[in-house]
């Protein structure tokens, strides 16, 4: 099997020659947009984020709502069924996490706690679980 070489910067200006600024702008719009970063929540706060990656257009604004429930609004960022929604290091224990997209404009991230009791698994919304909790947020274009 031949081995193939790839062009090199300079060849690839010369093919697509006066297109050359439109093929690249063209890449750049195809890019998903990312948002990473560290959440950590306590009391009644809000969760702080230590913001990894925001290539969003503009920060997400996290709220407490209640008890192990927090939103995340940013206006238009969140569009249907292009947002992916990841959650990294999970809390371990009977601790758990869950985020969803809940609108154009906000994602919701739950925490509880898990318990069983006679044979009955039972999940209580509860605050202060979560010390960098990893989360990913990718929109694509």
């Amino acid at each position: 099997m031949a081995k193939r070489i790839l062009p090199s910067l300079p060849d690839i200006k010369k093919l697509i020659g006066a297109n050359y600024d439109r093929f690249l702008v063209a890449i750049e719009t195809v890019q998903p947009l990312k948002y990473i970063a560290l959440l950590t929540q306590a009391g009644t706060a809000a969760p702080t984020a230590k913001v990894l990656q925001n290539d969003l257009s503009d920060a997400i604004v996290w709220a407490y709502v209640s008890p192990g429930v927090y939103t995340g609004t940013l206006a238009a960022a969140f569009t249907a069924d292009k947002t992916s929604l990841k959650l990294g290091n999970q809390l371990g224990g009977l601790n758990k996490a869950t985020l969803v997209r809940t609108s154009a404009n906000v994602v919701t991230l739950t925490t509880n706690v898990l318990s069983v009791i006679a044979t009955v698994l039972t999940a209580t919304a509860t605050n202060a679980i979560i010390t960098d909790l990893d989360i990913e947020i990718i929109v694509y274009p």
